[in-house]
């Protein structure tokens, strides 16, 4: 079975239509969008309705595919749920839950946040955009457009986010959803360096 870490960091070319988006097809019950592992593992004839191949990192699929669609990983040739993907996501938002009604804490809070992925608006400029010394996180791309509107992102996992937070600065969980939380690390409340 394929570690969903692995997957989320791996680049995959998918089908894309016309129009440009992905093409959902249609296998037994499901709807599957089919990511192949680097162009040698791609089919010499593409898809119906493909009107080219497109390259995606993994976490960049599971920020754009709805809970219903399934990935069809090849190799190894495995049919991976995008619900099941985002369970981490799920679990951060009920520690965020927990914190905000008083009976969470900050250590479960960050074990949470290294596991999930994370949507981020992105700036001019490779790194994180920050709004005073917070920089918002988002646990879907629908919670990052709702709070900041149409802008540039990025998705990528909690612990790398985590492991590049300078000190000084705090994230911001979900900005203006009632789990919304402020996620402190230890040893990072120093004021950040102005230049």
């Amino acid at each position: 079975m394929t570690s969903p870490m692995r997957l989320l960091n791996v680049e995959l070319s998918v089908p894309v239509t016309a129009e440009g988006e992905l093409l959902l097809l249609h296998a037994d019950d499901r709807v599957v969008v089919p990511g192949f592992d680097g162009d040698k593992h791609r089919p010499s004839e593409s898809p119906p309705g493909c009107a080219r191949w497109h390259r995606l990192l993994g976490h960049e699929l599971l920020a754009i595919l709805p809970d219903d669609v399934h990935l069809f990983v090849t190799p190894p040739g495995e049919l991976i749920s995008i619900a099941e993907l985002r369970r981490p996501g799920v679990a951060l938002i009920e520690a965020a839950r927990r914190i905000s009604h008083g009976s969470g804490d900050q250590a479960e809070l960050i074990a949470r946040f290294r596991e999930a992925i994370l949507c981020l608006q992105a700036g001019e400029e490779p790194g994180f955009v920050a709004h005073g010394e917070l920089i918002p996180a988002f646990t879907s791309l629908v919670a990052l457009t709702q709070a900041m509107g149409d802008t540039a992102w990025f998705s990528t996992t909690g612990d790398e986010i985590l492991d590049l937070l300078s000190p000084g600065y705090d994230l911001l969980l979900d900005p203006g959803a009632p789990h919304s939380v402020r996620v402190t690390l230890p040893g990072t409340s120093e004021e950040p360096d102005k230049g």
